[in-house]
């Protein structure tokens, strides 16, 4: 096996000693510094190297893959960075895991399923689950160390990046390759590791890593089994459904009314995610499921209405509900949430121009109509919400760096909040030995799992 010990600023290859590379190969027929020969790429843009993304996707999954094998296998049990003996808990801490709806694999055990994991599970595991889960299981050199991959990678898959953040990733990931090979050994310094030191350059010339990354040509593969109905010719199939869907969207830039029955019905055939019994309120807003009309309002309400200073009129029409579709995301109140492997509950949201962390209790939708049941009327939706006191757990060294994305909380009082307001969905996590509860911002809103 090839390793890659760690030197600090070796000189990158330049694409001319690249070509140079591989005339030598093809002349002696061998590899020359790992060229095999030339490429097609060298021809189609001008720098080549440096037009090429490294693939956060499998890099994810092979870090992840590598890491869980010296942690959990037990050939390593007498290594001081082994937690083979606390693989139990570990698959009692994944069991209790409730990541948001929109999560289509539920968390497996480590010790079951572990080596069936897919990269969608790795990727989950290590930026949302993984500090959370170890932080009172790893000896601490070992948790520090891997505070620094978590940070410095999350920071590179944001929605946006600033020159500092992007500096600092690049920082954090230098420390975490810098001290592997003594925290883990010389042999396991294999081009994976190596490959983090390039991710800061990829980022400052393609952008954040989500945008090249193949989690979505990898998700579109589970898309198109959907426009598979039967045993035989499943490649017509495939064609004959993607175009009727390319199609849809024709008819409905050009043709379909927005709003009208015609185009709610083809949305509700051509989207998954809509698949509910949903009231339109508004483009992006869509009342889920049964609601209430209220002819008195609930203490819980009102108080909630009084701490953010917003009236109710005893006039206005008052409908309770307990599900929300809003820009395409499903939110649940906790009390819907309680029996389910699912928590869509936790939301982050921004409330004068500071950010916050609560929990869904229930929604209310406000109108000053008569209308007796759910209608078109103009309207105002709210979110009761637990407002949760919240802390910063973890925080890296050299760089020192606070990790915001993780906030552990504690709920307080109920508040009514616009859901205008509402910023992202968060992962609750609860941990019931030590009575913790977190909430994890996912790196962007753009990626789904």
């Amino acid at each position: 096996m090839q390793v890659f010990p760690f030197e600090r600023n070796l000189p990158l290859r330049t694409d001319e000693e690249t070509l140079i590379h591989a005339r030598e190969a093809v002349e002696n027929n061998q590899p020359v510094y790992g060229v095999k020969g030339p490429s097609a790429l060298a021809l189609l843009t001008k720098s080549y190297i440096r037009s090429t993304a490294i693939d956060s996707m499998h890099l994810i999954g092979n870090i992840v893959k590598l890491l869980n094998s010296l942690w959990f296998d037990s050939k390593f049990h007498d290594k001081p960075f082994s937690l083979s003996r606390h693989v139990r808990t570990v698959d009692k801490r994944l069991k209790e895991l409730t990541p948001p709806s929109y999560i289509e694999r539920m968390p497996r055990t480590f010790s079951e399923h572990g080596q069936y994991w897919n990269i969608s599970e790795r990727k989950l595991w290590l930026f949302m689950y993984s500090l959370i889960v170890l932080r009172d299981l790893m000896v601490r050199e070992y948790f520090d160390h891997h505070k620094l991959l978590v940070t410095g990678l999350y920071m590179l898959h944001q929605s946006s990046i600033s020159e500092l953040a992007l500096q600092e990733s690049v920082s954090l990931l230098t420390e975490y390759v810098c001290r592997f090979e003594d925290l883990y050994g010389r042999k396991y310094m294999t081009m994976t590791i190596h490959s983090l030191l390039h991710l800061g350059k990829v980022v400052e010339d393609l952008g954040p890593l989500f945008t090249t990354s193949c989690f979505p040509l990898e998700g579109l593969i589970g898309v198109l089994k959907y426009f598979v109905h039967g045993t035989r010719f499943a490649d017509s199939q495939i064609v004959n459904s993607a175009s009727m869907f390319q199609k849809w969207k024709t008819l409905q830039q050009k043709i379909l009314v927005p709003g009208s029955k015609v185009e709610t019905f083809c949305t509700h055939m051509s989207e998954r995610s809509l698949r509910l019994r949903c009231h339109r309120v508004s483009e992006s807003t869509s009342i889920v499921g049964v609601a209430i009309r209220l002819g008195q309002i609930p203490d819980l309400i009102e108080e909630g209405f009084d701490r953010a200073g917003i009236e109710i009129d005893e006039r206005q029409n008052v409908f309770l509900f307990q599900r929300l579709l809003y820009n395409k995301t499903l939110y649940c109140s906790e009390v819907y949430n309680i029996s389910m492997k699912t928590k869509s509950f936790c939301v982050k949201y921004r409330v004068n121009a500071r950010d916050h962390i609560g929990l869904i209790q229930c929604f209310v939708k406000i109108s000053n109509c008569n209308c007796q049941r759910l209608c078109e009327c103009a309207s105002k939706i709210y979110a009761l919400v637990k407002k949760c006191a919240t802390s910063y757990p973890f925080v890296t060294d050299a760089p020192r760096l606070t990790m915001s994305s993780i906030h552990q909380i504690v709920p307080g009082n109920v508040e009514a909040v616009s859901v205008d307001a509402f910023e992202m969905l968060c992962f609750f996590i609860r941990i019931s030995e030590t009575h913790t509860a977190f909430a994890v911002e996912p790196p962007n809103r753009i990626e789904k799992e």
